[in-house]
C-alpha cells in the first residue's frame, strides 16, 4: 500500500479507501495510518475517516492529528467532528448518574 500510496491519483486512492471502510476489515489500519499522510487532503481526510469507521481509538487518534492539517478545510473538519464525538461521549456520561462512594 505505500508504494501504492505515493503513486497513485487521490481520486483512486479515495475509492480505495472507501472500499477498506466497507470491507470492514481493521486489518487495513496501518494503510490507512500511511494513507492520512498523504500529500493531497482528500486522501488525508477520507483515510481519517475510514480509521474511525473501522477502529474508533486509532480514529479518534488521526482525527486529533488532523486539527493540525495543513488544509485549511480537513483543519476545521476535524475539529468540529472532534468536538461533535467527545461532546456526544461526555453528554452520554453526564446522564448517567455518577457512581457514589460509600467510605464506610
Amino acid at each position: 500500500m505505500r508504494m501504492m500510496a505515493a503513486e497513485e491519483a487521490p481520486g483512486r486512492l479515495n475509492s480505495v479507501i472507501r472500499f477498506l471502510a466497507a470491507a470492514g476489515d481493521p486489518s487495513s489500519l496501518p494503510s490507512l495510518r500511511t494513507l492520512a499522510d498523504h500529500s493531497d487532503h482528500t486522501v488525508r481526510w477520507n483515510a481519517t475517516r475510514a480509521a474511525l469507521v473501522l477502529d474508533r481509538r486509532t480514529g479518534l487518534e488521526l482525527l486529533e492529528r488532523a486539527t493540525e492539517d495543513p488544509h485549511p478545510h480537513v483543519k476545521q473538519t476535524a475539529r468540529r467532528s472532534l468536538h461533535a464525538l467527545l461532546g456526544d461521549v461526555q453528554s452520554r456520561t453526564a446522564d448517567r448518574p455518577s457512581p457514589t462512594h460509600d467510605p464506610e
